[in-house]
């Protein structure tokens, strides 16, 4: 659990916002209270999954890219360890909270720019772990990072970065061009498999972060509605989803 008390004040925002909010539900209150937080948190449900996509890449080098690195103590460290020799790894992450959000404040800033200070001296450290990958972190918006690779280039990209459907949606959309035909792309916090009422359901709010839906089940409606509109066959496993180009 060390990384949950690293990566950001988690318990004390959470305490917060749910002792100021005026809903009544204490399920809604929660699901409010966790929305935004930004951790990159692996959780260990969804370990076995991102395994799974990785050694579907085969043994031997590949060109990996991880949207959503933050303090690189969640997925990054089991991607250096689970990749090939002689592969390269990518992280990105661009490191400024949303403009005209809670996370725009001074001193959610600040954990940015701890945050990317911290993902820095892990690749530090990953150097001497697993000199035979070559990391780096980019500083800078996924979808224009993920520009910058040549078409069909890149063997396995991992996203984990924001949950609105905006950014979610370009992000795929340049990750199918940027990937080889038989490239994984896959990514975090897909509850469920997306089907055509739960893309109806959630399309009103596919730019809010959590939501409930009608049966109970809470969700990340952008990543339903980004995956599901532009992914055909996806697998969901825990929360992870993938899929082969």
């Amino acid at each position: 659990m060390r990384s949950l008390w690293a990566e950001v004040p988690l318990i004390p925002t959470v305490l917060y916002r749910l002792l100021t909010s005026n809903r009544g539900s204490s399920s809604v209150c929660l699901a409010e209270a966790l929305a935004g937080i930004h951790t990159n948190q692996l959780w260990a449900e969804r370990r076995v999954g991102l395994r799974c996509s990785i050694d579907l890449c085969g043994k031997h080098p590949i060109s990996a890219v991880e949207v959503g690195t933050w303090y690189a103590l969640g997925s990054t460290p089991l991607l250096v360890k689970n990749l090939p020799d002689g592969s390269s790894l990518t992280c990105i992450d661009n490191y400024s909270p949303t403009e005209g959000t809670e996370g725009s404040s001074t001193r959610m800033k600040l954990f940015a720019s701890r945050a990317q200070s911290h993902a820095q001296s892990q690749v530090t450290k990953f150097k001497s772990i697993r000199p035979s990958v070559k990391v780096s972190v980019v500083a800078k918006e996924a979808k224009h990072a993920l520009a910058e690779f040549a078409d069909s280039s890149l063997d396995f990209i991992y996203l984990d970065g924001s949950h609105f459907f905006s950014d979610l949606s370009s992000e795929i959309q340049i990750s199918l061009q940027k990937l080889r035909k038989g490239g994984v792309l896959c990514g975090d916090d897909l509850e469920v498999t997306p089907t055509p009422d739960l893309l109806r359901e959630c399309e009103p709010q596919r730019e809010v972060d959590v939501i409930f839906l009608r049966s109970g089940q809470c969700v990340h409606p952008g990543v339903l509605c980004a995956v599901g509109q532009h992914l055909k066959g996806v697998v969901v496993d825990n929360g992870h989803w993938r899929y082969l180009k």
